[in-house]
This record gives structure tokens, sequence and C-alpha cells, in this order.
């Protein structure tokens, strides 16, 4: 469980669409493979209040984690996935891939990310975002 903030996000200068400060919520369940591999599956709400843009990014893919220590552990992730992406003049389904990194304490974790959504119909391009992650282990 945990709570994204959403520092903006940069898109095509023709599409006239500047992404202010945004939030999200989600979830993720990671499955470790071995002490160093794992692969984590992902599923969040984002909203972005200006100019009303609502996304529900669902990934999977690999994480690797880099150091394990106590009192945590310093890791990498790999996203890739589909996401319905809502705009004031209608919505579509793009993919998206991302990674980034984290740190994980024995109940909470922090992380960095890139996520991008290519080849927006409705923005004519990309829209790239970064989020920043503060989650809870239940």
């Amino acid at each position: 469980m945990y709570g994204e903030f959403l520092p903006g996000a940069l898109t095509p200068s023709q599409s006239g669409v500047s992404p202010d400060l945004g939030w999200g919520i989600g979830g993720n369940e990671d499955g470790f493979l071995n002490d160093t591999f794992f692969v984590r599956f992902s599923a969040t709400l984002e909203n972005y209040p200006s100019p009303g843009i609502f996304l529900v990014p669902l990934t999977f893919g690999p994480g690797l984690r880099l150091i394990k220590s106590d009192p945590g552990d310093f890791y990498v992730i790999g996203t890739i996935g589909i996401a319905p992406v809502f705009f004031p003049q209608g919505g579509e389904l793009l993919p998206l891939y991302g990674g980034g990194i984290g740190y994980s304490f024995s109940r909470f974790f922090a992380e960095a990310r890139v996520n991008v959504f290519p080849q927006s119909h409705f923005l004519g391009g990309s829209l790239i975002e970064f989020p920043l992650t503060i989650g809870m282990h239940l």
C-alpha cells in the first residue's frame, strides 16, 4: 500500500497540456525468487487535477536487490504495463514502461521512479512522469 506525490509531468510542447502537481494511491506485491531477484505486480490510481488527467497504471516487472542490510534494502525496479488514461476530451489505453530506485525498511519503503506513456493520441506524443512514493508493507 502506498501513496505517490507527482511533481508534474512532461508532455509534448504542441499538446498545450502541462500537468501540475498530482497524487496517486496504490498497492503492489513483490514475489522474491531468491535473496536478490524479485518480481513486482502493481496497480495505481493517479490524478493530475489540473488539467484533469486520470491514470490507472497496471504494471509488472523485475526487481534487483542491490544491498541487503539492517535496517533495510536498496533496490532497483523496472516496469512495463498498460494504463487506461482519461483526459477531459476522452480516454485511451496506453502502454507504459519505467524504472526506479528504492529503499525498503522493515515496515516502510520509499521509491523514486520515471514512467513513460508513449504515443498518446490526445497529447500528440509521450507523457513522462516522475512519481515519488512512500509506502507501508502490510
